[in-house]
């Protein structure tokens, strides 16, 4: 991912250098902007913040969806309000995850998160709620925020990207000083020596060592072709063609292979692709092709594959029910979610 960035390595070197500049000045007048707290909105309840740095994810989804359920089992309200990003069949493949794992948390899909949030809390259900989680929100500083989450992803370090255009960072890693608590995701996908010395570069540029250390675990499998969840270790040795139109394919691959499938190829698609009739022919010709056992996707992208007739896949289409796991830092991690949830709102 580092080594790419939006522009192609013709435009680079000549439009590159002086785009990251502009760009650079941008950010810096935008923030410099809401330091003084000019644009700023503060709810009426409480808002808590999950983002990060970089274009793309880092596993923001299951952190969310950790979020909520513990403050819904600590009986509060909460809600989610993001931009959604859309395709032409599904809508929001990230808003059609978190309606699969959280039924009924009302979610806000739609850029103006403010005015959706005002409409929300224009309703019955909504004048209830008591939480609102920004999903990726870090960079969306219209609305004042009583903790600001940022998470890293330890296989995609900021420190080792560039500004866009040049690379995928929205902010330098210098904004980190900004946010209240910084988690770190995937840490156990990279060795340990590396995994040190990406939380001392967190501790010089945020102030203070990671809160937590997570990795994504693979709570269950799904299967296009049968109604239960199947047990993680019924696919080990497996052989599948991975598909994915997420920001990170690598990540998965990895935690893939770890997880003891064989990959028979692979299929890495633009990040939230929308997964048109070409792709869909383009995946079942591959899979006839490597003659796997299984097609294996994500939660995301199978919101935008569920549609398509089963007798279209050569083989059934699995995904893998994910959840955040804490290496370290779990109980200081929900301590400052409650915290914040129980302080006084304006």
């Amino acid at each position: 991912m580092h080594d790419a960035g939006p522009l192609g390595p013709l435009f680079k070197p000549v439009l590159g250098p002086p785009a990251a500049a502009l760009y650079a000045r941008a950010i810096a007048r935008i923030n410099a902007r809401y330091d003084r707290g000019v644009g700023v909105v503060t709810l009426d309840r409480t808002v808590i913040s999950v983002g990060n740095l970089s274009v793309g994810g880092t596993g923001k989804t299951p952190l969310v969806a950790h979020i909520a359920r513990l403050l819904r089992d600590d009986g509060r309200t909460p809600c989610i309000a993001m931009r959604g990003y859309r395709s032409a069949r599904a809508g929001s493949d990230e808003a059609d995850a978190y309606r699969q794992a959280l039924p009924g948390i009302a979610l806000v899909v739609q850029p103006d998160r403010t005015t959706g949030l005002a409409e929300l809390f224009a309703t019955d259900h909504g004048r209830a709620i008591d939480t609102v989680i920004l999903d990726d929100g870090f960079q969306h500083r219209r609305i004042n925020r009583d903790l600001d989450l940022v998470l890293i992803d330890a296989t995609s370090s900021p420190f080792q990207d560039r500004l866009l255009p040049m690379g995928w960072l929205r902010e330098p890693p210098a904004a980190l000083a900004r946010a209240h608590a910084v988690v770190v995701t995937r840490a156990d996908q990279i060795p340990a020596d590396a995994l040190d010395q990406l939380s001392r570069q967190i501790n010089e540029h945020h102030g203070r060592p990671p809160l937590a250390l997570t990795r994504h675990a693979w709570r269950s499998i799904r299967s296009s072709r049968q109604s239960e969840p199947l047990p993680v270790d019924s696919i080990q040795g497996l052989r599948v063609l991975l598909v994915c139109a997420i920001a990170n394919p690598r990540a998965l691959l990895a935690q893939a292979q770890q997880l003891g499938l064989d990959i028979a190829d692979h299929l890495f698609l633009r990040d939230h692709d929308p997964f048109a009739a070409r792709t869909i022919n383009r995946i079942a010709a591959t899979a006839r092709r490597c003659s796997p056992d299984a097609i294996l996707v994500t939660e995301k992208d199978w919101a935008k594959l569920k549609h398509v007739p089963d007798h279209r896949w050569p083989v059934p289409v699995l995904r893998p029910e994910l959840a955040i796991e804490f290496i370290t830092g779990g109980d200081a991690f929900n301590a400052r979610i409650r915290d914040a949830s129980h302080r006084p709102t304006p």
